[in-house]
């Protein structure tokens, strides 16, 4: 397989918020799935109960791929809702209570101990 200059240097993790679960798995420069996760998104606790759960998500997918946090290079995040990729800010999530003008990219990093993240609109603009 021929890598691409922009592919990342180690494994990634991509995470799905929805309304009533989050989704996480971690895949490699192959896109060999090594590891998933899934909790229950709790979104009527409020924003911090959440990232924290999405940040649990993370690392119980890193676990089971037997990695450790400071190994991955990155976090795709995705969500329902109007966003601002480049802030990384959820403008508005209609699945979660509260989330109105949310750094998450910046809540979520600083979470996982700095590990870089990146926020699509929909699973489907994922790059991994």
């Amino acid at each position: 397989m021929v890598k691409d200059k922009n592919q990342p240097a180690g494994p990634v993790i991509g995470i799905d918020v929805g309304g009533t679960k989050v989704l996480a798995g971690v895949v490699d420069a192959d896109w060999k799935i090594l590891g998933t996760a899934k909790k229950a998104t709790k979104g009527e606790g409020g924003v911090d109960v959440v990232v924290d759960r999405i940040a649990k998500v993370a690392r119980d997918a890193a676990k089971e791929a037997g990695i450790a946090l400071s190994d991955v290079a990155g976090i795709c995040s995705a969500a329902p809702g109007a966003l601002n990729p480049e802030e990384g800010t959820v403008r508005h999530a209609p699945n979660l209570p509260g989330w109105e003008d949310v750094p998450f990219a910046r809540l979520l990093s600083h979470a996982l101990n700095g590990v870089p993240v990146a926020k699509y609109a929909s699973r489907k603009q994922l790059p991994i």
